[in-house]
């Protein structure tokens, strides 16, 4: 007997249009989860990056000058932005020379869409610490004369309104013997407490080379000037070029002497370095600031004005109308040959010239032990 079985292709395959249709729903589904995970993969990944772009941004734009005048506590902040993303990073001034660096960046946009990522960077600043024991610390045999004038009184730069008080006093020479001190006629003048130091440490060579955190060799390759060979410079002065500073003039070692209205180059501290052991660097008339250091031998004339330290590991020379040294000059004398300081020169221990110098040339490192952590 036959059976009836009308219709049972229709429910066969519109059975199987159900199971594939439900197929591609779920294909569907699943795809779009993925490209929801992805993008928004997508879009944190950004906002990591842009977190990390912000801190290296601002490390690598660091005024040096303005963020060590921070007061403890105190914050700047830096905005940046790009394609589809924005960040924000707050620099608070922790102590003396510790800083944290919080980097909040967004990318995206929409509900859905849209991500937020912190980064926190800790950083110290490197700066050298250079131990005067007197206006002029020397090592070496040493002549003075002349109508040259060495004082430990410390004496703030004519016109700089921002120093603070000047009320501590150093030697006005420091050399590990003191009989190693010649004097020629009886025009010169030496002043402050004592006027001659005595201090064995003074002949420490280590003192000359090792500067706190920096040493001879990490300060002459942070140097932005480098001078190489037997050099006269008599043209050194604050070089402007559209209302900015032109830092990269050879001869552009800042603006010592301070105008109103201020001139751009009056917070430029460049690090000065003469290269070459058996050469001479050789100043006159001019004017600079910053850090010096000078491989071979210092010879100053013509009323050349520098204010910062300036460490000379040969010798220092000065003749005629000398020069004008605002800061604290050491003279290493490697080959021990003797120091003169005659003519009109004049040394003048200056810690604010000093402080300024070294805030201008101080930079920021990751401390060594977890210095940097994603917040969220």
């Amino acid at each position: 007997m036959k059976t009836g079985r009308k219709g049972i292709a229709i429910v066969a395959a519109l059975g199987g249009i159900v199971v594939i249709g439900a197929l591609i729903a779920g294909v569907f589904f699943v795809s779009s989860q993925e490209s929801q995970i992805s993008g928004g993969s997508l879009v944190q990944e950004k906002a990591f990056r842009a977190a990390e772009l912000g801190l290296n941004t601002t490390l690598a734009n660091w005024d040096a000058p303005t963020m060590y005048s921070m007061a403890t506590g105190g914050t700047r902040t830096f905005a940046y932005s790009g394609t589809d993303w924005v960040d924000t990073v707050v620099v608070t001034k922790l102590t003396g020379r510790a800083y944290s660096l919080l980097s909040t960046a967004t990318a995206g946009s929409g509900r859905l869409a849209r991500s937020r990522k912190k980064t926190l960077l800790s950083v110290r600043l490197s700066s050298p610490d250079f131990k005067f024991l007197g206006a002029l610390t020397v090592r070496g045999a040493t002549q003075i004369g002349g109508s040259s004038v060495i004082t430990g009184t410390n004496t703030n730069p004519s016109g700089w309104s921002d120093c603070p008080a000047a009320n501590d006093t150093l030697a006005g020479i420091a050399i590990a013997d003191s009989t190693q001190i010649t004097y020629s006629g009886t025009g010169h003048v030496v002043t402050g407490d004592p006027k001659i130091l005595q201090d064995p440490s003074a002949g420490d060579t280590t003192n000359y080379f090792t500067f706190g955190d920096e040493d001879w060799e990490t300060l002459t390759a942070a140097a932005n000037k480098v001078i190489t060979g037997t050099t006269t410079f008599s043209s050194i002065n604050p070089v402007v070029t559209n209302g900015v500073c032109d830092k990269s003039s050879l001869t552009n070692w800042g603006a010592p002497v301070h105008t109103s209205p201020a001139n751009p180059c009056e917070n430029y501290f460049p690090i000065i370095y003469h290269k070459g052991s058996a050469s001479t660097l050789k100043l006159s008339g001019a004017k600079g600031q910053g850090i010096l250091l000078v491989d071979g031998d210092l010879e100053i004339s013509g009323g050349f004005e520098f204010y910062g330290p300036v460490i000379v590991r040969g010798r220092i020379k000065t003749t005629g109308t000398g020069g004008k040294l605002n800061g604290g000059v050491m003279a290493a004398n490697v080959m021990l040959d003797q120091n003169t300081v005659l003519g009109d020169a004049t040394i003048i221990y200056s810690g604010c010239a000093v402080e300024k110098a070294i805030a201008g040339s101080a930079n920021p490192r990751r401390i060594v032990h977890r210095a940097w952590t994603e917040v969220n």
